[in-house]
């Protein structure tokens, strides 16, 4: 199956959305360009006319998204994260933000970010054997501007060109897509959003 998918590769084009910054991790593939049939499995889907097929993107063994927790230790497994920053960062996110001073947990917590993140493309990149033509990372609504910022600039440095926006963004543009939820389906829109808006 891996050399199908190797030889398949140069057929895919697909955008990436990721969520950071709550509880659960959660990454959406857009197919941008045809699903080569290699990859075409049943949770590969088209929400609506015009739009790109959407697919969750595995994280863990069961599941499109995994406790942050458990990100974030897949990330220094990678060599990504210093094990001493999870903690920190953690317990940073916890509540949905980082402090204001933007400095200690606030540090950790855009460090524990931006390595999940990488992480995730490299999930990605690895399931797909190509990487993602594009890339948008969606952070809570209660993060400020200056939070975004620093998130977008310590992607950057990474050499990801990332397009970082807010939840209520991301659900904006699944909806103005014409992909309908229900008020529980907030994260899902805001998954689907964000894959949309990379």
């Amino acid at each position: 199956m891996r050399d199908e998918l190797t030889r398949a590769h140069d057929r895919l084009s697909y955008s990436l959305g990721v969520t950071v910054g709550t509880p659960l991790t959660t990454a959406t593939v857009a197919h941008t360009g045809p699903v080569p049939s290699a990859f075409a499995e049943p949770t590969v889907q088209a929400p609506a006319p015009g739009m790109p097929a959407l697919e969750p993107l595995p994280l863990g063994d069961l599941a499109y998204g995994v406790p942050t927790s458990l990100a974030a230790k897949s990330a220094a497994a990678a060599g990504l994260v210093a094990p001493a920053v999870i903690d920190e960062g953690l317990a940073s996110l916890k509540g949905g933000e980082p402090s204001s001073e933007h400095v200690g947990p606030a540090g950790a917590a855009v460090e524990l970010s931006t390595a999940i993140v990488v992480w995730a493309v490299g999930v990605a990149t690895e399931h797909y054997a190509t990487p993602p033509e594009s890339v948008a990372v969606a952070h809570p609504d209660t993060w400020s501007d200056t939070d975004a910022q620093l998130l977008a600039a310590a992607l950057a440095v990474t050499g990801l060109d990332v397009r970082v926006v807010s939840r209520a963004d991301a659900v904006e543009a699944a909806i103005s897509a014409g992909i309908r939820f229900d008020e529980s389906e907030a994260e899902a829109a805001a998954d689907v959003g964000t894959a949309v808006i990379a």
